[in-house]
């Protein structure tokens, strides 16, 4: 229901002469209630409540959107150090394929170009590493900012390399003739 409204109206309060301060001053007190018929009163308390509705689903789409982003920052987490995973198993086979050519361009069973060629991928590998714990230190940076946490955690991305639900939606191969 609409609060009451008064009002007060006042003429000819600081006339001079015959319309002085007290002599000819006129004074109008209103009071005002709105009535509301056909039906006014609900519509509004209806608006009123869609509003509200509005709002919370507003606060629910806040909710979800924030929830995506970490979900996102998560994963490129999580894709970020199984990268790392990756170089550093590529600079283990590039260390053992090192040693081996190595020892064979030792023997001169190899070129000498050999030897060269596989430190400079040797270097290739651990710039590769390096750049990939680089990338996973910012994704987790990224990641706790989201709780005004630090970095100092690690994520499993074991989850990216199980293949056990793609296996499963594989097709099951042709029966033999």
């Amino acid at each position: 229901k609409p609060n009451p409204t008064v009002g007060l109206e006042v003429e000819d309060l600081a006339g001079t002469g015959a319309y002085g301060l007290v002599d000819r001053t006129q004074a109008t007190v209103s009071y005002q209630q709105v009535e509301e018929r056909g039906g006014k009163r609900q519509a509004r308390a209806a608006v009123a409540r869609g509003e509200t509705a509005i709002a919370a689903a507003r606060r629910e789409v806040a909710i979800l959107d924030l929830l995506h982003e970490v979900e996102l920052a998560w994963i490129e987490a999580a894709a970020a150090e199984s990268r790392t995973h990756v170089a550093q198993e590529r600079l283990a086979l590039a260390e053992r394929t090192a040693t081996e050519v190595g020892r064979r361009v030792r023997a001169a069973r190899d070129p000498l170009f050999a030897g060269a060629r596989v430190q400079a991928q040797l270097a290739e590998a651990r710039l590769t590493l390096d750049q990939a714990e680089a990338e996973a230190e910012a994704a987790r940076r990224r990641l706790s900012a989201y709780w005004d946490g630090d970095a100092d955690f690690e994520i499993d991305p074991s989850w990216i390399e199980d293949r056990a639900g793609a296996d499963a939606l594989a097709p099951a191969p042709a029966p033999a003739d």
